[in-house]
Protein backbone atom coordinates (compact mmCIF):
# COMPACT_ATOMS: atom_id res chain seq x y z
CA UNK A 1 0.00 0.00 0.00
CA UNK A 2 1.49 3.38 -1.01
CA UNK A 3 1.12 6.60 0.99
CA UNK A 4 -1.67 7.95 -1.19
CA UNK A 5 -3.74 4.77 -0.74
CA UNK A 6 -3.13 4.95 3.00
CA UNK A 7 -4.23 8.58 3.12
CA UNK A 8 -7.37 7.88 1.05
CA UNK A 9 -8.23 4.88 3.20
CA UNK A 10 -7.87 6.83 6.43
CA UNK A 11 -10.04 9.65 5.09
CA UNK A 12 -12.73 7.11 4.18
CA UNK A 13 -12.65 5.56 7.63
CA UNK A 14 -12.68 8.97 9.28
CA UNK A 15 -15.78 9.88 7.32
CA UNK A 16 -17.55 6.68 8.38
CA UNK A 17 -16.63 7.18 12.04
CA UNK A 18 -18.23 10.58 12.44
CA UNK A 19 -18.89 12.35 14.77
CA UNK A 20 -15.30 11.59 15.79
CA UNK A 21 -13.37 13.64 13.19
CA UNK A 22 -9.77 12.75 12.49
CA UNK A 23 -7.10 15.03 11.03
CA UNK A 24 -5.85 12.50 8.48
CA UNK A 25 -3.07 14.73 7.14
CA UNK A 26 -1.64 15.11 10.65
CA UNK A 27 -1.77 11.36 11.23
CA UNK A 28 0.00 10.63 7.96
CA UNK A 29 2.62 13.31 8.66
CA UNK A 30 3.33 11.77 12.06
CA UNK A 31 3.66 8.35 10.45
CA UNK A 32 6.19 9.75 7.97
CA UNK A 33 8.14 11.36 10.83
CA UNK A 34 8.47 8.01 12.56
CA UNK A 35 10.28 6.62 9.56
CA UNK A 36 9.67 4.58 6.48
CA UNK A 37 8.78 0.95 6.04
CA UNK A 38 7.66 -1.21 8.92
CA UNK A 39 7.47 1.49 11.60
CA UNK A 40 5.15 3.70 9.53
CA UNK A 41 3.05 0.68 8.54
CA UNK A 42 2.60 -0.35 12.18
CA UNK A 43 1.66 3.20 13.15
CA UNK A 44 -0.92 3.35 10.36
CA UNK A 45 -2.31 0.01 11.50
CA UNK A 46 -2.79 1.33 15.03
CA UNK A 47 -4.58 4.42 13.69
CA UNK A 48 -6.81 2.28 11.48
CA UNK A 49 -7.70 0.04 14.43
CA UNK A 50 -8.59 3.09 16.51
CA UNK A 51 -10.80 4.41 13.73
CA UNK A 52 -12.68 1.13 13.43
CA UNK A 53 -13.09 1.18 17.21
CA UNK A 54 -14.58 4.68 16.99
CA UNK A 55 -17.00 3.49 14.33
CA UNK A 56 -18.11 0.53 16.43
CA UNK A 57 -18.62 2.81 19.45
CA UNK A 58 -20.66 5.22 17.36
CA UNK A 59 -22.87 2.43 16.03
CA UNK A 60 -23.29 0.95 19.49
CA UNK A 61 -24.55 4.36 20.61
CA UNK A 62 -27.78 3.41 18.86
CA UNK A 63 -28.35 0.65 21.41
CA UNK A 64 -30.47 1.27 24.47
CA UNK A 65 -32.50 -0.62 27.03
CA UNK A 66 -35.72 -0.24 25.09
CA UNK A 67 -34.46 -0.27 21.50
CA UNK A 68 -32.94 -2.73 19.06
CA UNK A 69 -29.43 -3.95 20.01
CA UNK A 70 -26.88 -2.41 17.64
CA UNK A 71 -24.56 -4.77 15.83
CA UNK A 72 -26.24 -7.91 17.08
CA UNK A 73 -25.65 -10.09 14.04
CA UNK A 74 -22.98 -8.42 11.97
CA UNK A 75 -20.15 -5.94 11.71
CA UNK A 76 -19.88 -2.58 10.00
CA UNK A 77 -17.75 -2.53 6.86
CA UNK A 78 -16.27 0.98 6.88
CA UNK A 79 -16.73 2.69 3.59
CA UNK A 80 -19.20 4.10 1.17
CA UNK A 81 -19.49 3.52 -2.52
CA UNK A 82 -21.63 4.44 -5.51
CA UNK A 83 -24.55 2.42 -4.14
CA UNK A 84 -24.35 4.26 -0.80
CA UNK A 85 -24.58 7.60 -2.59
CA UNK A 86 -27.51 6.44 -4.73
CA UNK A 87 -29.41 5.17 -1.68
CA UNK A 88 -28.80 8.52 0.04
CA UNK A 89 -30.35 10.20 -3.00
CA UNK A 90 -33.34 7.86 -2.88
CA UNK A 91 -33.79 8.62 0.81
CA UNK A 92 -33.78 12.36 0.07
CA UNK A 93 -37.19 11.96 -1.57
CA UNK A 94 -38.39 10.08 1.50
CA UNK A 95 -37.15 12.90 3.76
CA UNK A 96 -39.33 15.31 1.80
CA UNK A 97 -42.39 13.07 2.18
CA UNK A 98 -41.74 12.71 5.91
CA UNK A 99 -41.41 16.48 6.27
CA UNK A 100 -44.75 16.96 4.55
CA UNK A 101 -46.22 14.64 7.20
CA UNK A 102 -44.69 16.80 9.95
CA UNK A 103 -41.72 14.48 10.69
CA UNK A 104 -38.33 16.18 10.47
CA UNK A 105 -35.18 14.05 10.15
CA UNK A 106 -32.32 15.00 12.48
CA UNK A 107 -28.84 13.59 11.79
CA UNK A 108 -27.12 15.32 14.72
CA UNK A 109 -27.21 12.47 17.27
CA UNK A 110 -24.16 10.28 17.92
CA UNK A 111 -25.09 7.13 15.99
CA UNK A 112 -26.66 8.84 12.96
CA UNK A 113 -25.09 7.71 9.72
CA UNK A 114 -25.82 7.92 6.00
CA UNK A 115 -26.08 4.66 4.06
CA UNK A 116 -22.93 2.60 4.64
CA UNK A 117 -21.94 -0.99 4.00
CA UNK A 118 -22.76 -3.67 6.54
CA UNK A 119 -21.99 -7.38 6.54
CA UNK A 120 -23.59 -10.26 8.38
CA UNK A 121 -23.60 -14.01 7.93
CA UNK A 122 -27.28 -14.18 7.02
CA UNK A 123 -27.74 -11.58 4.28
CA UNK A 124 -24.17 -10.77 3.26
CA UNK A 125 -23.53 -7.14 2.35
CA UNK A 126 -26.34 -4.70 2.96
CA UNK A 127 -26.58 -0.94 3.42
CA UNK A 128 -27.81 0.78 6.56
CA UNK A 129 -28.71 4.31 7.59
CA UNK A 130 -29.85 5.79 10.90
CA UNK A 131 -31.44 9.08 11.86
CA UNK A 132 -33.87 10.67 14.31
CA UNK A 133 -37.44 11.65 13.50
CA UNK A 134 -38.87 14.66 15.35
CA UNK A 135 -42.25 16.30 15.50
CA UNK A 136 -44.23 18.32 18.00
CA UNK A 137 -44.86 15.26 20.19
CA UNK A 138 -41.27 14.01 20.57
CA UNK A 139 -38.54 11.92 18.98
CA UNK A 140 -38.04 8.44 17.52
CA UNK A 141 -35.12 6.57 16.02
CA UNK A 142 -35.35 5.49 12.37
CA UNK A 143 -33.22 2.76 10.86
CA UNK A 144 -33.40 1.53 7.27
CA UNK A 145 -31.63 -1.55 5.91
CA UNK A 146 -31.44 -2.32 2.18
CA UNK A 147 -29.97 -5.57 0.91
CA UNK A 148 -30.32 -8.30 -1.71
CA UNK A 149 -31.65 -11.85 -1.54
CA UNK A 150 -32.41 -14.49 -4.15
CA UNK A 151 -35.48 -13.57 -6.18
CA UNK A 152 -37.11 -16.88 -5.23
CA UNK A 153 -36.52 -16.45 -1.48
CA UNK A 154 -39.73 -16.93 0.53
CA UNK A 155 -41.05 -13.78 2.19
CA UNK A 156 -39.69 -14.63 5.64
CA UNK A 157 -36.99 -13.55 8.12
CA UNK A 158 -35.04 -10.44 7.20
CA UNK A 159 -31.95 -9.18 8.97
CA UNK A 160 -30.96 -5.63 9.90
CA UNK A 161 -27.82 -4.90 11.93
CA UNK A 162 -29.67 -3.23 14.78
CA UNK A 163 -32.95 -4.99 14.28
CA UNK A 164 -31.72 -8.57 14.58
CA UNK A 165 -33.90 -11.03 12.67
CA UNK A 166 -37.38 -9.80 11.84
CA UNK A 167 -40.22 -11.94 10.56
CA UNK A 168 -42.76 -10.05 8.45
CA UNK A 169 -45.98 -9.65 10.39
CA UNK A 170 -48.90 -11.87 9.49
CA UNK A 171 -52.52 -10.98 8.82
CA UNK A 172 -53.67 -12.58 12.07
CA UNK A 173 -51.57 -10.13 14.13
CA UNK A 174 -53.59 -7.03 15.13
CA UNK A 175 -52.59 -3.99 13.09
CA UNK A 176 -50.57 -5.90 10.46
CA UNK A 177 -51.13 -4.80 6.86
CA UNK A 178 -49.80 -7.03 4.08
CA UNK A 179 -49.84 -5.98 0.44
CA UNK A 180 -48.62 -7.11 -2.94
CA UNK A 181 -47.94 -3.83 -4.73
CA UNK A 182 -48.49 -3.19 -8.46
CA UNK A 183 -44.80 -3.77 -9.31
CA UNK A 184 -44.83 -7.15 -7.55
CA UNK A 185 -43.22 -5.98 -4.29
CA UNK A 186 -44.46 -7.92 -1.26
CA UNK A 187 -44.71 -5.80 1.88
CA UNK A 188 -45.78 -6.19 5.50
CA UNK A 189 -46.33 -3.06 7.60
CA UNK A 190 -46.88 -3.24 11.35
CA UNK A 191 -47.28 0.19 12.98
CA UNK A 192 -47.12 0.73 16.73
CA UNK A 193 -46.19 -2.86 17.47
CA UNK A 194 -43.73 -4.87 19.54
CA UNK A 195 -42.29 -7.20 16.89
CA UNK A 196 -39.45 -8.45 19.12
CA UNK A 197 -39.67 -9.22 22.82
CA UNK A 198 -37.93 -6.54 24.88
CA UNK A 199 -38.26 -3.76 22.32
CA UNK A 200 -40.05 -0.54 22.96
CA UNK A 201 -43.01 0.24 20.70
CA UNK A 202 -41.97 0.20 17.03
CA UNK A 203 -43.38 0.70 13.57
CA UNK A 204 -41.86 -1.88 11.24
CA UNK A 205 -41.83 -2.61 7.52
CA UNK A 206 -40.44 -5.68 5.77
CA UNK A 207 -40.53 -5.63 1.97
CA UNK A 208 -39.11 -7.78 -0.82
CA UNK A 209 -39.01 -6.48 -4.38
CA UNK A 210 -39.12 -8.63 -7.56
CA UNK A 211 -35.39 -8.09 -8.23
CA UNK A 212 -34.46 -9.43 -4.77
CA UNK A 213 -34.04 -6.06 -3.04
CA UNK A 214 -35.21 -6.28 0.55
CA UNK A 215 -36.01 -3.30 2.75
CA UNK A 216 -36.40 -3.26 6.52
CA UNK A 217 -37.61 -0.09 8.26
CA UNK A 218 -37.76 0.28 12.04
CA UNK A 219 -39.06 3.42 13.79
CA UNK A 220 -38.61 2.95 17.53
CA UNK A 221 -39.39 5.06 20.62
CA UNK A 222 -37.64 2.89 23.21
CA UNK A 223 -34.16 4.44 23.11
CA UNK A 224 -33.39 6.05 26.46
CA UNK A 225 -31.57 9.02 24.94
CA UNK A 226 -34.72 10.28 23.16
CA UNK A 227 -35.67 13.49 24.94
CA UNK A 228 -38.57 13.31 24.91
CA UNK A 229 -39.67 10.14 23.11
CA UNK A 230 -42.86 10.22 21.10
CA UNK A 231 -45.76 8.66 23.01
CA UNK A 232 -46.23 6.25 20.09
CA UNK A 233 -43.84 5.38 17.25
CA UNK A 234 -44.28 7.38 14.04
CA UNK A 235 -45.37 6.00 10.66
CA UNK A 236 -48.76 4.47 10.07
CA UNK A 237 -49.29 1.53 7.70
CA UNK A 238 -49.71 3.73 4.62
CA UNK A 239 -46.52 5.67 5.40
CA UNK A 240 -44.56 2.46 6.01
CA UNK A 241 -45.73 1.01 2.71
CA UNK A 242 -44.32 4.05 0.91
CA UNK A 243 -40.84 2.80 1.88
CA UNK A 244 -41.46 -0.57 0.18
CA UNK A 245 -40.64 0.78 -3.28
CA UNK A 246 -38.40 3.70 -2.26
CA UNK A 247 -35.10 1.85 -2.64
CA UNK A 248 -33.42 -0.50 -5.10
CA UNK A 249 -30.29 -2.46 -4.26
Amino acid sequence: MDEQQLTDGLRLLADEARPHPLDVDRVVERARARGRGRVATIAAGVVTTALVGSLVLALNGFESAGGPPAGQLGVAVPGRDARSARLDTEFAATRSALAEAGLVTDDSFAAAAPFHRWYDSVTGTSYVMRTILRDGTGMATLEISVGKVATDKPFTAFTGPSAGTLEPCTSDQPGCVRRTLPDGTIAAAWPNSRPVEGWGPSSVLCAQRPNGTYIVVVANVGAEYLDPPRPVPPLDAAQLLEFATAFTY
